[in-house]
């Protein structure tokens, strides 16, 4: 059964920590128990900066001598006001169960909920000033965040595994009551909050978003994350005014459980009420700003200054492929897009031309397009390099198909899959190959599902050495014989995933033993669940080797993929498209309910201890030995 863990919020203190902890205590014991309270906004007496190196005053100095101590776990922001320098120090040594948070950070808490959190407020002086205490120190008083704090924060949400619950700041993000009526809120200014905090909230993505900085309570409608891959989920965002403000409420309490307990599809749930991500329109607005700017110091060139033009897109359902790309340079600045269309339909049929500004809003003389097939783009490289187009030479050269993030091929230290990382769990390896190796899977769906991975960083089967796509090949077949042996079937899949944490992704392909008599409902079971998702699986039939491969490179260019390969080794695959939403857990969802077992769409449900593990992988190996690739070399 999931944890529910209750927590409190309230806004900025300023100093009345009686006030708060009588309420809090009371709360606690009625409502209660609370696992954490979190102050957002000035948490010590409010006082001009030269006073945050004075002495300690009032209420906070009964907790400083440990007379006092807080009845729940206590995080707070705002490390500023009188006597704030000190007070900080003295409250870390102190056992009084309030802590200060830092300046910017990610922490998860004992109750398994994770927190990121930014101390302080917009100062253009102090944001662009460089900082005596670096880019990895998070602690002192906190007045004003610095780009170097914001750095740290950027950083350590790109490290974090899963969802973030809360994120905390002593201000408003820029943008966040855009579409929302605020006549009933009096002495609002739709201008207040921070550009930066807003940035910040695209990046973290929390389900809850606290702030402090405005003598007001609101609750914003539930926004929805623009989905990366993984699913969209919606993020709260609420402001509580200070404490004791009459008329606003200033404590929030709030029921839970952590996103790293949750279901993909309690994450992933999207509320009747909630709204498209108000930054979008933030972001939109800054764009029109910025071409304003451009356009009103650019009477220099205006004669001969083009319109500025967005990103031109490939025809519905095309994918993009490199491949079947060229690039263009030394076009002219009068060229427009049909002209370059009209010339390079010489050699083929154009399904996109990429052509943009440069930062100045002057139109580019370089472009990418896109052909349907790769012989065309061959031919156009070859035969229109340094041809003229409107009296310019124009020159034609293949696309880069150079990997995203790390280098294909290298090992990445820290990398689940990379055999040379001390982060891949070697008790699991069942069979190591010259190029490929089978390991157990963590959290299996049937008592044989393991994965085949190829021991360098690959992104994706379709970028492996042909050397690695035939040993996995290999892998394949010794395993559909040897689930045969048992009267299984076998079944595989893989998601492609533009990652760009841990050198981006390391293809794995999971396969699993299914009982023979559902092989044949298989291939619905995928095309059913598939439509819920708006899919439409291609069929491929089944090929072998090379043949096979570039079938399916054809269908997904470089777009990320849902590939499966079923029992009589014809295949289906998805191209997935930015706009389109797979959840991570979609291949396990279907084999869990075609299994009577739905419950094991959820990877962690499915883990076991480091002795059952260990028995696993030894029955795996005994029966796999008589069919492994390496054994019959």
């Amino acid at each position: 059964m999931e944890a529910i863990v209750k927590v409190l919020v309230c806004g900025a203190v300023h100093g009345q920590l009686k006030a708060l902890l009588a309420r809090v205590e009371k709360v606690h014991k009625t409502k209660g128990p609370f696992a954490a309270l979190f102050c957002v906004g000035g948490f010590f007496p409010r006082a001009d900066k030269t006073l945050d190196g004075a002495d300690p005053e009032g209420e906070v100095l009964e907790f400083l001598s440990q007379k006092k101590r807080a009845p729940i776990p206590v995080f707070f922001l705002g490390a500023c006001g009188h006597g704030s320098q000190a007070a900080v120090d003295m409250l870390s040594q102190a056992d009084n169960n309030i802590t200060y948070l830092g300046r910017a950070g990610v922490t998860k808490l004992d109750s398994g909920l994770s927190v990121a959190f930014l101390d302080g407020t917009f100062s253009p002086e102090h944001f662009s000033a460089t900082s005596s205490h670096g880019v990895e120190a998070t602690s002192g008083c906190c007045r004003h965040y610095t780009h170097e704090d914001l750095a740290v924060l950027k950083k350590q949400v790109s490290d974090w595994e899963g969802d973030i619950d809360f994120l905390l700041t002593c201000e408003w993000p820029r943008g966040i009551t855009h579409g929302v009526d605020t006549s009933s809120m009096p002495g609002f200014d739709g201008r207040m909050g921070s550009e930066q905090i807003a940035e910040l909230a695209s990046i973290v993505r929390p389900r809850y978003h606290y702030a402090g900085g405005q003598s007001l309570h609101f609750v914003r409608a539930p926004y929805v994350n623009p989905d990366r891959g993984a699913g969209a989920h919606v993020t709260r965002f609420v402001s509580l005014a200070p404490v004791t403000t009459q008329g606003q409420k200033w404590l929030n309490a709030l029921q839970l459980v952590p996103a790293a307990d949750m279901t993909p599809d309690k994450l992933h749930e999207i509320p009747e009420n909630s709204t498209p991500c108000p930054y979008d329109a933030l972001k939109r607005s800054k764009r029109s700003h910025d071409d304003a700017d451009v356009n009103a110091q650019s009477w220099r060139w205006e004669q001969n200054k083009r319109p500025r033009i967005a990103e031109s897109r490939l025809a519905p359902g095309v994918v993009k492929d490199k491949r079947k790309t060229v690039f263009v340079g030394n076009l002219p600045f009068v060229c427009s897009e049909q002209e370059i269309r009209d010339f390079f339909s010489q050699v083929g049929h154009v399904v996109g031309v990429h052509r943009t500004a440069n930062a100045e809003g002057r139109i580019n003389t370089w472009a990418f397009v896109q052909f349907s097939t790769v012989e065309a783009a061959e031919k156009a490289c070859h035969d229109l390099h340094l041809a003229e187009l409107n009296g310019r030479e124009v020159r034609v050269d293949k696309a880069s198909q150079s990997a995203q993030g790390h280098k294909a091929g290298e090992s990445v230290e820290g990398c689940w899959f990379c055999l040379s990382s001390d982060a891949s769990d070697k008790d699991l390896v069942a069979s190591v190959g010259r190029d490929c190796y089978i390991a157990l899977d963590k959290g299996p769906v049937s008592d044989h599902h393991v994965l085949i991975i190829p021991i360098e960083h690959y992104p994706k089967t379709v970028m492996m050495p042909s050397a690695c796509y035939i040993e996995m090949e290999r892998y394949l077949s010794a395993l559909k014989s040897a689930f045969a042996s048992v009267g299984r079937a076998l079944i595989a899949f893989e998601r492609y995933l533009t990652l760009r944490k841990m050198g981006g992704n390391h293809c794995h392909m999971s396969v699993i033993s299914i009982p023979q008599s559902m092989a044949e409902r298989v291939k619905q079971a995928f095309l059913d669940k598939g439509r819920e998702y708006h899919l439409e699986l291609t069929c491929l039939p089944a090929m072998e080797g090379e043949k096979g491969r570039e079938s399916l490179l054809d269908i997904v260019g470089d777009e990320e993929y849902f590939a499966i390969l079923l029992p009589d080794g014809s295949r289906m695959v998805q191209p997935l498209m930015r706009d389109q939403r797979l959840p991570l857990t979609f291949g396990r969802e279907v084999l869990a309910k075609l299994l009577g077992k739905p419950q094991l769409a959820d990877w962690r449900k499915c883990t076991m201890s480091e002795e059952e593990e260990k028995v696993r992988a030894a029955k795996f190996r005994e029966m796999f030995e008589k069919y492994d690739v390496v054994q019959n070399e």
